[in-house]
């Protein structure tokens, strides 16, 4: 079988070749263990059809589950159109003895009506048979597509697991974990910073106007209350220690409140003594 596809490949690379290389091949030729090397060289020929070439492939190569799918269905159709055929001349030739069957219980021939009928008992049972086959095939017609749609789910399937297989592979989990511990470590660091830094700051706020002021800054602090209270017309010196500092300022609302009301008690007077009035 095998030496007699290799005589038709070497058969149709002698016509697909140029006119003007001669080519001369024995059975011996093709069987011997050079076959290898006689198809490379007639695979680099410039003139070599591509069909030819295909055939090759489709006879050395990995089969195709889609094509041979296909080719299956092809097949199956083939054999049921024939079956088709071969119930059309059944049902002809039904139609045809009971014409027959007719004809002779019309004339009175018994005998004849009666072997017409054992015919067409046995051609019935041979058309129900046809039925049936037809049906088997169409069924075996459904199961192939079926096993080419699963034969592509299992491609799939294949394909996606050998991509996850390359994803797991390129993933270095040691790294990760490294990674997931490190930020942890760090992001506990930043916590015990923050606390640290809001403990300072408390100790701060608490230590104002204690132990962070000395001598110096009191007096300094004491001439710049002076000062505001010049400025606002108020004589305080009465009020403050050379060494104290007011446990309260007083509000500069209020001492404008006073001078108004001292502009007004003027001017009341003014108005009394223009009046001839006696203050």
């Amino acid at each position: 079988m095998k030496a007699d596809i290799l005589k038709a490949i070497f058969k149709n690379l002698r016509y697909a070749l140029h006119r003007d290389i001669s080519l001369r091949l024995n059975s011996s030729q093709i069987c011997s263990n050079g076959l290898l090397q006689n198809l490379m060289m007639f695979a680099w020929q410039p003139k070599l059809k591509f069909a030819t070439l295909t055939t090759m492939f489709k006879i050395f190569g990995k089969p195709d589950p889609k094509e041979q799918a296909r080719k299956s269905r092809s097949e199956l159709r083939s054999v049921e159109r024939d079956i088709g055929r071969e119930l059309t001349k059944l049902q002809r030739e039904e139609a045809k003895i009971i014409q027959e069957m007719k004809s002779a219980a019309a004339q009175g021939n018994v005998s004849t009506a009666k072997i017409l009928a054992k015919q067409l008992v046995t051609l019935r049972k041979a058309k129900d048979q046809q039925l049936r086959a037809k049906t088997q095939i169409t069924g075996v017609q459904h199961r192939v597509t079926q096993v080419a749609a699963q034969q592509t789910v299992s491609s799939s399937i294949r394909t996606a697991t050998k991509a996850f297989a390359t994803a797991n592979k390129a993933t270095d989990l040691t790294r990760i974990r490294q990674d997931v511990q490190g930020f942890q470590r760090e992001s506990a660091k930043l916590g015990v910073v923050e606390d640290a830094l809001g403990e300072g700051l408390d100790d701060v706020r608490m230590g104002c106007g204690g132990a962070l002021f000395d001598e110096e800054d009191e007096e300094e602090s004491t001439r710049v209350m002076n000062e505001l209270y010049d400025e606002i017309g108020l004589d305080v010196s009465s009020k403050l220690g050379t060494n104290s500092i007011p446990s309260a300022l007083p509000n500069v609302g209020q001492a404008s409140r006073v001078r108004q009301q001292s502009q007004e008690d003027l001017e009341a007077e003014e108005e009394l003594r223009r009046l001839g009035i006696g203050v």
